[in-house]
């Protein structure tokens, strides 16, 4: 989350550039920005700063787009964390990514085995349909797996998850990515079920009636 502190200051920053607001409008800014990170707002505004060529106040869109990495960047630094997860665990072991797009895009691929099978000329493949698949996900999300089982696991009816974090996803993105992992309570699927049940209800509640 960000801090207001942290914000004011550099927020002062943006004003001294472009100009005075009040503060019902700074309080609108902090509310539609306050779900990024702080080391990411400061290195987001220290971007726009240096970088933007207008004179008009920044948009609060043009902000959060300084503040957050570009998906196309992201699904490369998301094939890498995989392309390292396969050298170090292999097939034999039960993996889970800290950024569950990865999961999402992995499904869409053929799975974890899959690419711990492949050579190293389909995996060049495989890389580009990995980042189309990521880049999909990151508008689209669907319910996931939270890991994927290693054959070590499989065999021994065993669970030994190797936690793979991804340093590129802020705490905020990476909790709300939690909404899409099957099983989680408040999973997505969870929450239109009992969103169905409750229309249901009232539905049989209005009949009786």
């Amino acid at each position: 989350m960000l801090d207001k502190n942290i914000f004011s200051s550099w927020f002062t920053f943006i004003e001294n550039q472009y100009g005075q607001k009040d503060q019902s409008f700074k309080e609108i800014y902090f509310e539609m920005l306050n779900d990024i990170e702080t080391g990411d707002f400061k290195a987001g505004v220290k971007k726009l700063l240096s970088q933007r060529v207008y004179n008009s106040f920044p948009t609060i869109a043009e902000i959060r787009n300084a503040c957050l990495v570009d998906v196309d960047s992201r699904a490369i630094m998301a094939w890498q964390a995989v392309y390292d997860a396969i050298s170090r665990y292999g097939a034999y072991g039960t993996v889970a990514f800290g950024d569950k797009v990865i999961h999402m895009a992995l499904e869409a691929v053929g799975g974890w085995h899959r690419l711990c099978t492949s050579t190293i000329q389909q995996l060049e493949f495989l890389k580009k349909d990995f980042a189309k698949a990521y880049v999909s996900y990151s508008f689209t999300p669907m319910e996931t797996k939270p890991y994927f089982a290693g054959i070590c696991d499989q065999q021994n009816g065993s669970v030994m998850i190797n936690r793979i974090g991804c340093n590129y996803l802020s705490e905020s993105e990476s909790n709300k990515q939690l909404a899409y992992v099957a099983g989680n309570k408040g999973s997505a699927k969870q929450i239109m079920a009992e969103i169905k049940n409750k229309i249901a209800f009232k539905e049989v509640q209005g009949g009786a009636a």
